[in-house]
């Protein structure tokens, strides 16, 4: 019986590293995510505000940024998980679009970033805007073009009424509130961010000096000559710290003031109603 019992210990344990070694990291996801904290980084700037960035002067710009409040975001294999069982879900014939999912709120586009704005450009019919101009463009800068491509994609779907609603759908929008510092995606035909879905009372942003109103405190990065530079994001609470709780514990407040609201005039007189009768007795 012993002999058994140990047999079955080692061969779990031999199951579980076989496990661990085909665990594979998303490095395309990962990658995307580095892009994206370049675009939160450019808009915490302030520098959409002139639109020099991008030199393609036709596109309305609204007002955007400088961002106050802008957290660095971090990699969630939870919000990965999430994204790998909802990236089923898309319709398959649009091109890009929102979705959600309870406490989640995600973006998507079909095939690769580059064809999906190409898509949006050619349905908004801009005068004197084609995607060929603006890729053109973009090619001249150094940064990544996905990063530049989905500043272009953002400003296109950016919300032009505040406050923010749940429900409303804000594109890639959804990956510029300030306040969100976790984000998970899949691939597959599309490709499929997730963040939770806290819209912080519909406002992306404070909007002030970057990295001013940090609830951690700025990034600062080394250069090669050895000085110290301030950057423009903020850094993300620890994983499992006391901060990182109480921010989830204050989105889940804020939800469920939210969903209550409605309700909440019936649901205090109920309350006192049998209070009154408590005391009666």
């Amino acid at each position: 019986m012993l002999k058994l019992l140990i047999l079955i210990a080692v061969f779990g344990i031999i199951e579980s590293i076989g496990q661990e070694k085909n665990v594979t990291i998303n490095h395309r996801g990962r990658f995307f995510m580095r892009n994206l904290n370049e675009a939160r980084a450019i808009l915490a700037s302030g520098a959409l505000r002139q639109l020099k960035i991008l030199e393609l002067g036709m596109i309305k710009l609204p007002p955007v940024g400088p961002a106050a409040n802008m957290f660095r975001l971090k990699w969630s294999t939870e919000l990965e998980d999430v994204a790998k069982k909802s990236i089923r879900l898309l319709p398959a014939s649009n091109f890009y679009g929102n979705h959600k999912d309870g406490g989640y709120s995600g973006f998507y586009w079909k095939y690769d970033l580059v064809q999906a704005v190409k898509k949006l450009v050619e349905k908004k019919g801009v005068p004197g805007l084609s995607f060929g101009s603006i890729e053109d463009t973009l090619k001249k800068f150094s940064s990544a073009l996905e990063t530049l491509v989905f500043i272009v994609w953002a400003i296109l779907t950016y919300p032009t009424k505040f406050p923010i609603g749940k429900k409303q759908d804000i594109g890639p929008s959804e990956a510029l509130f300030a306040h969100r510092y976790e984000i998970g995606c899949a691939f597959d035909d599309f490709a499929l961010c997730m963040m939770r879905a806290g819209v912080n009372n519909g406002s992306l942003y404070e909007e002030g000096v970057a990295c001013t109103q940090c609830p951690t405190n700025c990034e600062f990065s080394e250069n090669i000559d050895g000085s110290i530079e301030e950057g423009d994001l903020c850094v993300p609470p620890a994983t499992g710290s006391d901060f990182e709780a109480q921010m989830k514990e204050s989105e889940e407040m804020q939800e469920f003031i939210d969903s209550s609201s409605l309700n909440f005039s019936p649901m205090l007189i109920c309350v006192l109603l049998i209070i009154v009768f408590i005391l009666r007795k």
